[in-house]
């Protein structure tokens, strides 16, 4: 055993004997003299009782500390949690994001590549001389929804009744000064227009204004100055074999339900919108508000308009022989 120990050893056991001769020394004075015993203990006695009540109220407060940082651990983990989801709900909105515009990007290059077959197949047909076949009659169309889709040097008219209408002008270069019996397509051809539209959309196959006009012309249905005699209507529905009849009654409504139908109808129009004398139009559709869609062959304005079928009618020539003012066609 080294010093140091000796040393420790030894002043335990002083502190010892001292406690001990310290309570015998109580001990003798709590019997001998009771009074002076108490004077002795009371202070320690109170100071015991002091720092035993500040032992308490230390280790309350410590109790309440823990409980506090517990409390706040919770807080904190909770606030952790939340973040956490927040932080996954964001993930998955912006991964949800990313899969919209991949697949609105997907649909659009989809709808490109159809777009351009499409444009493609006409431009083929054209060049053959052949049109789209698209014979079924479709719903009516929106308000407003017609337009001249150009494809080689072709022009169609969507929005009727069937997915395409051919459209001819008669005053184009191609054929404008063509004769229709001695008088230009440009200036009196009206008529074999409409029947040059009406047969190249009914057989899918183009009949041009020139081909049109020079049958006609041949068949006796070009009036010198004055254009079509107006039996050149019922002379093509009998020729090109297409139903041809002439309604009983003239008034709008019953004009806007047959074409809606999925008829047509060719009006012999007088003065207003359309001619200052008479002229020849088709009505090939209808839209969801009540109008009516036209290819007008002197103008490409009119042909993308929605027109009134009151003022259709209301402009109707006064003529009323060989079927005149409208004739109501069916393929």
């Amino acid at each position: 055993m080294n010093e140091r120990s000796l040393v420790k050893n030894f002043i335990m056991t002083v502190l010892l004997a001292a406690l001990c001769v310290c309570a015998a020394e109580l001990a003798a004075c709590r019997s001998q003299d009771p009074a002076l015993y108490e004077r002795i203990v009371t202070p320690v006695r109170i100071l015991y009782h002091g720092a035993r009540t500040q032992v308490k109220d230390i280790s309350g407060q410590y109790a309440q500390w823990l409980s506090d940082q517990a409390d706040l651990r919770e807080e904190l983990a909770q606030a952790q949690r939340l973040r956490a989801e927040e932080l996954r709900i964001e993930r998955e909105r912006q991964r949800q994001e990313r899969l919209r515009v991949r697949e609105e990007k997907r649909r659009a290059r989809e709808e490109e590549r159809a777009r351009k077959a499409e444009e493609r197949r006409l431009k083929k047909l054209m060049k053959s001389g052949q049109l789209p076949e698209d014979t079924a009659p479709q719903d009516t169309t929106p308000a407003a929804v017609t337009e001249l889709v150009h494809s080689g040097s072709f022009e169609l008219l969507t929005g009727g009744n069937r997915k395409y209408f051919v459209y001819y002008n008669q005053k184009d270069d191609a054929w404008a000064d063509k004769l229709f019996g001695r008088d230009p397509i440009g200036t009196h051809g009206c008529g074999p227009v409409v029947v040059a539209m009406l047969v190249s959309t009914f057989r899918g196959k183009a009949l041009t204004p020139e081909a049109a006009a020079q049958w006609a012309s041949n068949a006796g249905y070009a009036a010198p100055s004055s254009g079509s005699y107006l039996s050149i209507i019922q002379g093509a529905a009998d020729h090109y074999g297409f139903s041809c009849q002439s309604p009983a009654q003239l008034d709008g409504q019953t004009l806007y339900d047959t074409v809606k139908g999925g008829a047509y109808a060719v009006a012999l129009m007088g003065r207003g919108h359309f001619t200052k004398s008479g002229h020849f139009i088709i009505i090939h559709g209808t839209t969801e508000d009540g109008g009516v869609l036209v290819a007008d062959p002197n103008s490409r304005e009119n042909s993308v308009e929605v027109w009134d079928p009151d003022l259709i009618i209301s402009e109707l020539s006064a003529s009323r022989y060989d079927g005149a003012p409208l004739w109501i066609i069916s393929p």
